[in-house]
């Protein structure tokens, strides 16, 4: 297994959205997902990097690992895994027809023992009023991880505004 460090990186522009358009207008076509960092099987350390302003206006109906703009995927990691003093932030689905979940972090590891401490995730959005349409700071799909001092703000927009749509909001969502 490789030693990998990701560390004091900036992904995503501070004056512009990275972004990803479906022009299609059939709601369940599955467009692009947009991910900052996604790491498998490999023990790693990301520290201090800066995720923001990821964009997709997918119309599909992804969930969970498959949600349609995720900060950072964390899959099969090697245990002593360290993500540490990162900050996600304005990742937005802006498909008015979208059910799509968005996730600050998404980890699918079924053995690893990982630590997740001092992050901060906020300003996550969907502009889809889709039923199931889900917003997570922090998306857990299995594994044995310690979380410890992580700061999660939902529920308003980069500028402060309520989100005020129909969706579902979880800070952590543990379902493996």
């Amino acid at each position: 297994s490789n030693n990998l460090i990701i560390e004091d990186n900036a992904i995503g522009n501070a004056g512009a959205e990275m972004k990803t358009i479906n022009n299609s207008a059939t709601a369940s076509l599955s467009g692009n997902t947009v991910i900052g960092i996604y790491v498998l099987s490999s023990i790693h350390q990301i520290r201090n990097n800066l995720i923001r302003n990821l964009t997709t206006n997918n119309q599909s109906t992804g969930t969970g690992t498959s949600s349609s703009v995720q900060g950072m995927y964390i899959s099969s990691a090697a245990s002593g895994s360290l993500i540490s003093g990162n900050t996600i932030h304005s990742l937005s689905n802006t498909s008015p027809a979208a059910n799509s979940w968005v996730n600050g972090i998404t980890i699918s590891s079924s053995t690893a023992l990982l630590t997740f401490e001092k992050n901060f995730i906020h300003s996550l959005v969907i502009s889809g009023t889709g039923s199931t349409a889900t917003i997570n700071g922090i998306y857990i799909n299995g594994g044995s991880t310690r979380f410890a001092n992580n700061m999660i703000r939902l529920g308003v927009d980069a500028a402060g505004n309520s989100i005020t749509s129909g969706l579902a909001i979880n800070g952590i969502n543990e379902v493996g």
